[in-house]
């Protein structure tokens, strides 16, 4: 709702830069999360009955890339940047995270799709769920927070280099 205010209105009332960097269409723009913000890098409007996602390493980079391009550094900053890695479907993690969860001698159809998702959820609701199964499912799910965690790092590194921890 436009008239209920966002902390980013505030944040811009209040003189500060507001960047935001988003990781899947389900924020974009007509959302209404954009208010308040000097730009927001969206991925465009959501198509039907689908979802555009940017991995986290896309939105590290455009973040960064975002504060790079702020024309006062010195000014305050509100900067927003938005992981969608943990949520389904889980198979942006690399092999080498997926292998530290992941037993290496599974065999099955988890795969972190939308489709083995589907099926993993089919197993549960009827209580035929076999335990490899979900322990598969659970080691994918970790392996993308666990890459979402080091995309996460890498931002806040690369502000740390431009001294935009420091206050």
């Amino acid at each position: 709702e436009d008239h209920v205010p966002l902390l980013t209105e505030r944040f811009a009332d209040a003189g500060w830069d507001t960047l935001g960097a988003v990781g899947s269409s389900a924020l974009e723009a007509g959302m209404g999360l954009s208010r308040g913000f000097d730009t927001y890098d969206d991925l465009g409007p959501q198509p039907p009955g689908g979802m555009v996602i940017r991995d986290g390493k896309e939105v590290s980079q455009r973040a960064l890339a975002l504060v790079d391009a702020q024309a006062d550094p010195g000014r305050d900053l509100l900067l927003f940047a938005h992981y969608y890695d943990p949520h389904m479907p889980w198979f942006t993690a690399p092999p080498e995270l997926v292998a530290r969860f992941a037993r290496p001698t599974y065999e099955g159809p988890v795969d972190g799709s939308m489709q083995s998702v589907g099926w993993l959820t089919q197993h549960w609701l009827a209580g035929t769920l076999p335990f490899g199964q979900a322990r598969h499912a659970r080691a994918l799910y970790l392996a993308q927070v666990a890459w979402a965690d080091q995309q996460l790092g890498a931002l806040l590194d690369g502000l740390r280099q431009r001294g935009r921890l420091d206050d």
